[in-house]
């Protein structure tokens, strides 16, 4: 899930650039653990994914291994925040500033890139498995206020519980799903039979649709594009809805 944020200087003058991104590097990560905002350690750094094989259930899991997390401090001089900022920046642009992270199974890779006239861009790339959107912004947020202020609590702390996002074995869908996920859309009992059913995609049905895809596809584009069409496919009646989650 690459990410990337830009800071620029409320003048644009020629300077070094801001203090926050300076102290950042310096104080927040490559010290020790202590450094990183409590709530926070050890689980952003030495930590990445792999399959379990111990009990022989083959899941994903998350291995504190000790390793860190990719760090690369990259300088643009030809660039300015304004150049960066623009509404539809090509790909090649973007990618210079999240860092490739090579194995896959790394959780977390940062990138602080130092832009002309003092612009900052922070570009991060995290394991969508384990972090979500809300999460991940959270954690910045927190980093950032603990590079300003000091190791004392600035972000309301997370919840880490993720009891109730477990998969169920066998996978079941509750019946309060529908108005739990999309309560404007329930305004009262339904007058008509709930169809409700689990469909499993095997690994090798999606490497299969990657394959038929060309390759370089995500296995969210080819799992939605397969739900897409095969709703189409249907040809269902018109007085029918079907909803996916």
């Amino acid at each position: 899930m690459p990410t990337k944020a830009i800071l620029q200087r409320s003048t644009c003058t020629q300077g070094a650039p801001t203090m926050l991104p300076r102290r950042l590097i310096s104080s927040t990560w490559l010290g020790s653990r202590r450094l990183w905002p409590e709530p926070w350690w050890p689980y952003p750094s030495p930590a990445a994914f792999g399959i379990n094989n111990d009990d022989g259930d083959g899941k994903m899991e998350i291995s504190c291994n000790g390793e860190g997390a990719l760090f690369v401090v990259a300088q643009a001089d030809d660039l300015t925040a304004d150049d960066v900022k623009k509404f539809k920046p090509p790909p090649e642009l973007r990618r210079l500033f999240v860092p490739l992270v090579e194995p896959s199974s790394i959780m977390l890779a940062v990138q602080v890139t130092f832009l002309k006239y003092g612009g900052v861009a922070l570009g991060t790339a995290v394991h969508h498995v384990a972090v979500d959107a809300l999460s991940a912004f959270h954690f910045f947020q927190t980093w950032s206020a603990f590079s300003k202020h000091g190791n004392r609590p600035t972000v309301e702390l997370s919840c880490h519980d993720r009891t109730l996002l477990r998969a169920r074995s066998p996978p079941a869908v509750h019946p309060n799903a529908l108005s739990m996920f999309y309560p404007k859309h329930i305004l009262s009992n339904p007058s008509r039979p709930l169809a409700i059913q689990v469909f499993t995609i095997s690994n090798d049905w999606i490497a299969s649709l990657k394959h038929l895809c060309g390759g370089g596809t995500s296995t969210f584009c080819v799992v939605s594009a397969l739900s897409c069409g095969s709703a189409h496919a249907l040809r269902v009646d018109s007085h029918l809805i079907l909803k996916h989650t």
